[in-house]
């Protein structure tokens, strides 16, 4: 895979994103922050690709099956692409990732599978906005199926967001089926740090069952976490 301009940064960020088209082959996702420059000046609107698989042989990311894009200079979508399970059970994969918008405000994406063509970040399905204007680190994660509804679940994380103390992070959980623009303030639950530079939420991620209660767990690390 190759980058479609100079200048595009592709792979920063590269995951899998499920099977998105239903045909049974898992398919894959490849972040491009640097996209687009102009005239030699950077604008950084970025993009992300998705790839149908299978994937063989050499390819120009211009020719992907779906192309996300910035809506305006300076958005840099695409970092922390990642799969999501099946957030809405329609049998398609869905997928999201984090952006910088107005060079401040980190915010998160989602898009329910199938996925094709050209779209701009604001096509997405649900936008996730941090409780704070200059937080900077949201993540859009998979959680599994913490209520045993059948659908799955997501984690939006920020280790810099104020919880109970200054940067002592957060994660805000929202129960699938998820659509529209979404404050982490309206989330179904949180998790927060209690100390200053806690960072909780740095690290997240699903971990199904591991208590056979019937309910999806999750694993939230803490960059930040000093013994006393």
């Amino acid at each position: 895979m190759y980058g479609s301009e100079e200048g595009e940064t592709i792979g920063t960020f590269v995951a899998g994103a499920g099977d998105v088209d239903g045909d049974s082959v898992p398919d894959l996702l490849i972040s491009a922050l640097g996209f687009e420059t102009i005239d030699s000046i950077p604008l950084n609107e970025g993009r992300v690709y998705l790839v149908h698989g299978p994937v063989t042989g050499r390819h120009s990311l211009a020719d992907a099956d779906a192309i996300i894009q910035g809506a305006q200079p300076g958005d840099s979508i695409g970092s922390d692409v990642t799969g999501l399970g099946d957030v809405n059970a329609d049998g398609f994969a869905d997928f999201g990732f984090a952006g910088i918008t107005d060079e401040v405000v980190s915010e998160a994406y989602l898009y329910y599978g199938p996925v094709s063509g050209f779209h701009l970040i604001t096509d997405a399905d649900a936008t996730f906005i941090p409780q704070e204007s200059d937080d900077l680190g949201v993540k859009v994660v998979s959680a599994g199926d913490l209520d045993a509804d059948g659908l799955d679940d997501l984690m939006v994380t920020s280790d810099h967001q104020q919880g109970l103390e200054q940067h002592s992070g957060v994660v805000s959980i929202f129960y699938g089926p998820v659509a529209g623009v979404r404050p982490t303030t309206e989330a179904d639950a949180w998790l927060h740090g209690d100390r200053v530079e806690d960072g909780v939420g740095a690290v997240a991620d699903r971990a199904d069952d591991l208590n056979g209660d019937g309910y999806g767990d999750l694993v939230v690390g803490n960059r930040g976490y000093r013994p006393t």
